[in-house]
Formats: structure tokens, C-alpha cells, sequence
């Protein structure tokens, strides 16, 4: 499934909303599937975002899907970062924009769009329904 994905934690923590527009998006082909951990000695449910055949972007471990529409789902799990040469793992959790190239809208975008409709709502709605 391709997908635009924003990270909404750095090292475990939680990024403010306000700020995911600026965050930098992955876009890829997202799969997820059972596979053997070795670090871990067990199965974990892993979910992998790529870009073409070979290039792993992101992978997200112990993966659960908190929720899903049509156009947006969020996963949540772990990520395994090497920091001075030891495995580090971090809660995390990806907003998936379902279809690539998507972007969230900033503040500011928001904030002019609610305000041109409001300026030009009834003129819109007129030359819309011709």
C-alpha cells in the first residue's frame, strides 16, 4: 500500500500536533507482517516502509493499528535505533496518509482556507451549484 508516513515521536517522545505538518514525511510502499526477531528470540508483527525493491526506509516492530478511515490509519510499536553501539528501542507511532506524496495541512494553511471560506462562503456556494 503506498503511503506518506510522519513519525509523531522523536526518541519516544511525543511530538506536539501542532508541529507534524513541519515533521519530515516517508513516502513508500508500507507491508506488514509476522517475522523472526532475532534480537528479541521471538515473533514480532513488523511493519516496514520501502521505496523501490531493495531500500528499507522505516520499520516499526511489535506493530498494533489504532485506528484507520479512509484516508488516514496510525500504527504504533517500537523502533530499534543504534546509539553509541547499543540497541535502543523507542516507542513510537506513524500517521499513514494513505496514497503517496501526501502532506499534512499546516496551521497556517488551515487558518487562510477557514478564512477565505468564511469571506467567500455564500459566493462559492452560489457558482457551485450551477
Amino acid at each position: 500500500m503506498k503511503v506518506s508516513v510522519i513519525r509523531t515521536r522523536i526518541r519516544g517522545v511525543l511530538v506536539p500536533k501542532r508541529a507534524w505538518a513541519r515533521e519530515s514525511t516517508y513516502d513508500g510502499d508500507l507491508a506488514i507482517s509476522v517475522t523472526r526477531d532475532n534480537r528479541l528470540n521471538r515473533l514480532t508483527k513488523t511493519a516496514r516502509l520501502t521505496r523501490g525493491e531493495n531500500e528499507r526506509l522505516l520499520e516499526l516492530l511489535d506493530v498494533n493499528l489504532e485506528w484507520v478511515n479512509e484516508e488516514r490509519l496510525v500504527l504504533t510499536g517500537f523502533e530499534a535505533h543504534t546509539e553509541a553501539g547499543q540497541i535502543i528501542d523507542y516507542a513510537q507511532s506513524w500517521l499513514c496518509l494513505v496514497g503517496a506524496g501526501r502532506r499534512l495541512k499546516s496551521e497556517q494553511d488551515q487558518y487562510e482556507e477557514e478564512r477565505f471560506r468564511v469571506a467567500h462562503g455564500p459566493r462559492l456556494a452560489k457558482s457551485d451549484s450551477r
